[in-house]
């Protein structure tokens, strides 16, 4: 089995920074809302983990990851979103509907 690059040596998106942006994005809009979003230690490394994995064994992925111009940035982002909350949903009994009200 071959091994494949990482995100980060294949383009120039760094997937724990960006894990922190939307980490810190959400947290701020919680807040705004009078509502504290518990951020879990070490919950930037998980969605940057997850995002290598998905990077290793999903070729659809790779592809969107490394797009043209911003593309693979703002996918990237998108992922991270919808995982932010996916792990939220898990680590604390959170639904998408309370994550959208805030």
């Amino acid at each position: 089995m071959q091994t494949m690059e990482t995100i980060e040596d294949d383009t120039v998106l760094l997937p724990a920074l960006a894990a922190d942006k939307i980490i810190n994005e959400l947290a701020v809009s919680f807040d705004r809302r009078g509502t504290v979003l518990p951020v879990a230690d070490g919950l930037a490394e998980k969605l940057a983990g997850k995002a290598e994995h998905f990077y290793q064994v999903c070729e659809v992925f790779r592809d969107e990851i490394s797009g043209d111009g911003n593309d693979g940035r703002d996918h990237l982002y998108a992922w991270m979103q919808a995982g932010c909350v996916a792990l939220h949903s898990q680590l604390f009994g959170l639904t998408t509907a309370a994550v959208k009200a805030g």
